[in-house]
């Protein structure tokens, strides 16, 4: 019998009350899958005995196809070296790599699913912005091409708190990026500088540069 994926080391029970995975073809709804709070994982697949989601219909589906898990009041989805890969989005996530979801995620399990599958419940406020861009776990290298059924390839020491605190530090600055002086530099001390801008031998603008300039 087959081994279920374990729940990452770093996972928290969850604790959202409304949270599901709704399955749709257009707009049609065509079944809901509840993600009960308390849980530390939710493993979506073919397989029965080890998915939590069982999509039996979609035959691109690999038996443990990928798997969601909660860390505090986020969620993060990881492609468990899937055959037809894992996409939300439209963009397909590399494997073994958590990426935080958004709400309202729109989930496939291939790149010509028979339906997509929407979260639903998971709450706007207090949530930074879900980044699509996958926060990589340290040492992925070593997994094998599927799951093996051993928990200690998945339970890497890795620290969603602090790749999230990486990856927000990393938007701020480059958010308030602006060029410096050099250490150099030093105050300009003509009273009359200016840099010109010349078209077709007549100036067409002219900025001067302050003393205080540097």
């Amino acid at each position: 019998m087959a081994t279920k994926f374990p729940a990452p080391s770093w996972a928290t029970e969850t604790t959202h009350a409304n949270l599901a995975l709704e399955v749709r073809s257009g707009g049609t709804l065509l079944r809901r899958h509840e993600l009960p709070r308390g849980r530390r994982v939710f493993v979506i697949g073919r397989q029965a005995d080890v998915a939590d989601v069982v999509v039996r219909d979609d035959e691109t589906a690999s038996r443990q196809h990928c798997a969601i898990v909660p860390r505090g009041e986020r969620l993060y989805l990881i492609d468990l070296r899937s055959t037809r890969g894992t996409f939300v989005d439209g963009a397909r996530l590399p494997p073994n790599e958590p990426t935080e979801l958004s709400p309202g995620a729109r989930l496939a399990l291939s790149d010509a699913p028979p339906y997509s599958i929407e979260l639903v419940g998971l709450p706007r406020a207090g949530l930074a912005a879900a980044s699509s861009v996958p926060i990589s776990m340290a040492a992925a290298a070593h997994v094998p091409s599927r799951f093996s059924g051993d928990p200690s390839y998945y339970n890497q020491k890795w620290d969603p708190d602090a790749a999230a605190a990486r990856r927000d530090e990393a938007l701020q600055l480059e958010t308030n990026l602006r060029w410096s002086p050099p250490a150099w530099a030093v105050m300009g001390t003509g009273a009359s500088l200016a840099v010109n801008l010349v078209e077709g031998g007549e100036v067409v603008q002219a900025l001067g540069l302050r003393q205080s300039d540097s």
